[in-house]
């Protein structure tokens, strides 16, 4: 029984601080944050409050685990999709001819 571990990524768990979020994620937010609270000068003044709200909201949901894909969150996901339509890997959406598939 001699096997060794080839995929050692999997075995480590992620130590998540508050519910699904690690210690980056916490320190991402408060960098986004930031960055919010320094450009709210530019959101119509009454607005400011509901700006950086919005923001916190939003990147909450690009730290949540994808659905889809379980083990990414959705800004890596984006991130992903991002990188492979830069790169010229992905396949543009062909439509289907009717007259290709009848006899």
């Amino acid at each position: 029984m001699n096997r060794e571990l080839r995929n050692i990524e999997s075995i480590r768990p992620r130590t998540e601080i508050i519910g699904f979020l690690t210690l980056f994620d916490i320190i991402f937010i408060v960098l986004i944050l930031g960055v919010a609270y320094l450009i709210r000068g530019i959101v119509y003044p009454p607005f400011e409050l509901i700006f950086l709200i919005g923001t916190a909201i939003n990147i909450l949901f690009l730290l949540k685990p994808s659905k889809n894909n379980p083990g990414k969150s959705h800004i890596a996901m984006m991130y992903l999709m991002i990188r492979r339509f830069v790169s010229g890997s992905h396949q543009p959406v062909k439509s289907i001819d009717v007259r290709e598939y009848t006899s």
